[in-house]
Parts: structure tokens; C-alpha cells; sequence
């Protein structure tokens, strides 16, 4: 969608990025503290260290920022920490999913803060 972050996971970063559709969560943005989790990377972490593995997804596909143009009926599939996958209902009113949804399950249970209409 022209305008949107969308826009640079085209066909051409498809190729460009050797066929790979996917998003490793390396780091999260936590919305309460509006910043990155720089002092705690998700990569390296045991799994034990997760707060709640069936929340905290670990992989996604792109395109995921807006709803309606993720890849599947305006939803995604992603892979969560406890190694389960699971189909991801994209938000309408969101414009970036990794911006409300990354830090979810790592270090807090607490849902997202409502994105604003």
C-alpha cells in the first residue's frame, strides 16, 4: 500500500533477501515505556527467562504492519516461544504490528495499550 512501511517488503525485497518472509523478534518496543528493550535482547534469552512463552512470538511474516496488507486475509502466521505457531489477527486501527505487539509475553504479561482511532 502506497505510503505505508509496507511498501519496502515488496517483490524486490523478497528477492533481494533471498526468498525469506519472515522477522526474527531480536528486540521488542515496549508501548507502556515507549522505547526498545535494548537492556534485554530477546536473542540469547533461555526460555525460561520468558515471561509467558505462549504470548512472546518469536517470528513473523511480512508484510505485518498494517492489517490489510498482511499476508493472509488480514492476519499473519507467527511463532511463538513455546515453540507453538499460531494465525495472528491483524488490527485495523494498528499502522505497525511489531510496534504494539513485539514485547508481549517477554517481560510482562499486560495487554497492549488500546492504539489510539
Amino acid at each position: 500500500m502506497p505510503g505505508s512501511n509496507d511498501d519496502i517488503f515488496g517483490r524486490d525485497f523478497f528477492f533481494d533477501n533471498d526468498g525469506v518472509s519472515y522477522v526474527w523478534n531480536h528486540i521488542y518496543y515496549d508501548p507502556h515505556e515507549r522505547a526498545y528493550g535494548l537492556d534485554k535482547p530477546v536473542s540469547g534469552r533461555r526460555a525460561t527467562d520468558v515471561r509467558n512463552p505462549s504470548r512472546a512470538v518469536l517470528i513473523w511474516e511480512i508484510p505485518y504492519h498494517r492489517a490489510q496488507n498482511m499476508p493472509h486475509n488480514q492476519g499473519m502466521n507467527v511463532v511463538m516461544a513455546d515453540n507453538s505457531a499460531r494465525w495472528f489477527k491483524g488490527d485495523p486501527r494498528q499502522t505497525d504490528w511489531w510496534l504494539n505487539h513485539s514485547y508481549e509475553g517477554w517481560d510482562s504479561d499486560e495487554p497492549p495499550p488500546e492504539p489510539p482511532l
